[in-house]
């Protein structure tokens, strides 16, 4: 199978079954506190949040926005916009216990992962500070130091089952199904999540969450992997937060970082 046939396979075309994308599970718990939205400041008003284990502040004047890492002169509105943001690079991450996939018994597994923190000016938008909620690392995804792509690497918790995994508001929910359409069984030993090309999704219990990965293999070695378009659909009550920030195109640097995924992924 020629990799220009598996690279189309990672544009938004889901083949998978409507069952298999049915079957995701939808464990209800106690809501959340929803720390995005917009907030006013008043002139010389000074604001901060803490989002995981980062903090954003920001200071209005009448033709200033100042923060620890710049200073916007502009005439100021009253409001400012905190939003969670999935970074600008995939995140990348070795799994410290590999996953066996079983041949034609299609799973699903859960990720949460740390999301990012962003806060706007509004009218016009303008980026006065992001930040991850939880310390990432840069780590490079590829066979060599000429192949491949610049990726974060963090903390995840990954497994089978949803309600098993302690979510916490600075983080995201990724539903990923396994499916090994091969003869032989699969060991998954590493992710990678390509998170400037998934949308952020809250739910009715303000849990965030990314359209679901399809990732199957279907006689050949390596997985064809799928961006199932929309929310989870047995998520109910759940709402578009946050559009994705970028899309796969063959002429940029996705082509590789794809090609070194699929030759990785097992």
């Amino acid at each position: 199978m020629s990799f220009s046939t598996l690279f189309k396979s990672i544009l938004h075309q889901p083949h998978i079954s409507s069952k298999l994308l049915n079957a995701l599970p939808f464990i209800p718990e106690e809501p959340c506190e929803a720390w995005w939205g917009k907030f006013d400041l008043a002139e010389g008003e000074t604001r901060s949040w803490t989002v995981g284990t980062s903090h954003l502040t920001v200071q209005r004047f009448q033709y200033e926005w100042r923060s620890p890492s710049q200073r916007i002169l502009m005439t100021t509105q009253a409001q400012v916009l905190l939003t969670p943001h999935l970074g600008t690079s995939p995140l990348a991450v070795r799994l410290i216990k590999p996953l066996h996939i079983p041949v034609d018994q299609p799973l699903f597994v859960y990720v949460i992962a740390p999301i990012w923190i962003s806060l706007y000016t509004t009218n016009p938008t303008l980026l006065i500070d992001e930040k991850p909620s939880l310390p990432l690392k840069e780590t490079w995804f590829g066979d060599n130091t000429r192949e491949g792509e610049l990726c974060y690497s963090g903390p995840l918790e990954y497994g089978s089952q949803l309600s098993e995994l302690i979510y916490q508001n600075y983080q995201i929910i990724i539903p990923i199904l396994l499916n090994n359409g091969s003869r032989e069984e699969g060991i998954l030993k590493r992710l990678y999540l390509p998170f400037p090309s998934l949308s952020i999704f809250v739910d009715g219990h303000n849990r965030l969450w990314t359209e679901q990965l399809n990732m199957e293999w279907q006689g050949h070695h390596y997985p064809e992997i799928h961006i199932n378009p929309g929310p989870p659909r047995s998520v109910p009550d759940i709402q578009k937060l946050r559009p994705a920030s970028a899309n796969i195109h063959p002429k940029d640097t996705w082509l590789t970082a794809c090609k070194t995924l699929l030759r990785k992924a097992f």
